[in-house]
């Protein structure tokens, strides 16, 4: 689906209860992508309750989305100043 529908439901669906949605929201925004995927929908919901809002249980090796995956490299940044690591 085009992303400002996906954004628009993630937003009904996720924001009122995943702690991390506006950064995830904010990190969709300055992205590259113009649609999700049906395997992104998918693990986004799955990332939103599994994954610590700390982000110590998730695991580089896992099986997200690069997308995801990304977004996680992206949060870590913003949290850390900016600094690369």
């Amino acid at each position: 689906m085009d992303i400002d529908t996906a954004k628009a439901m993630l937003q009904l669906l996720l924001g009122k209860h995943w702690i991390l949605y506006s950064h995830f929201a904010q990190f969709v925004e300055q992205s590259k992508y113009k649609v999700i995927n049906k395997d992104q929908w998918s693990n986004i919901l799955e990332f939103s309750r599994t994954i610590n809002t700390d982000l110590s249980n998730y695991d580089v090796d896992g099986a997200w989305p690069v997308m995801l995956d990304e977004f996680v490299e992206w949060l870590r940044h913003q949290r850390n100043g900016g600094a690369t690591s």
